[in-house]
């Protein structure tokens, strides 16, 4: 899935291009680099970059984990052993980082 949307997000149809600078409020996007369901960290990238280009009044962040794959729920959860960042190897890591993402995301909100 991931070789199949890489070339959309590195060359996206402007008309297809989510126009986030309309957003009326702050953004936290989180990824992870071993998401292997799609290219969220260079996605994030992109959409921090036009936040950044049209001078987003709002605060913005993106977290991005080397670990975790493309589901970040805080909990061990069956369904995260699918992904390469959570299972194997990079199970702590990946369960350490979700946790992280989540303390995060509280304190994001936490500031509204």
């Amino acid at each position: 899935m991931y070789d199949l949307y890489l070339p959309l997000v590195k060359n996206p149809n402007p008309d297809a291009v989510i126009q986030v600078e309309k957003i009326t409020g702050p953004i936290l996007l989180i990824s992870s680099k071993m998401d292997n369901m799609w290219p969220s960290e260079p996605a994030a990238e992109q959409i921090m970059k036009r936040l950044e280009d049209y001078d987003f009044p709002y605060s913005y962040q993106h977290l991005s984990y080397d670990y975790g794959g493309h589901m970040f729920v805080p909990m061990k959860f069956g369904k995260t052993k699918l992904f390469k960042g959570d299972r194997g190897k990079n199970k702590e890591a990946g369960l350490k980082c979700r946790l992280d993402s989540l303390t995060k995301t509280l304190e994001f909100i936490s500031q509204w």
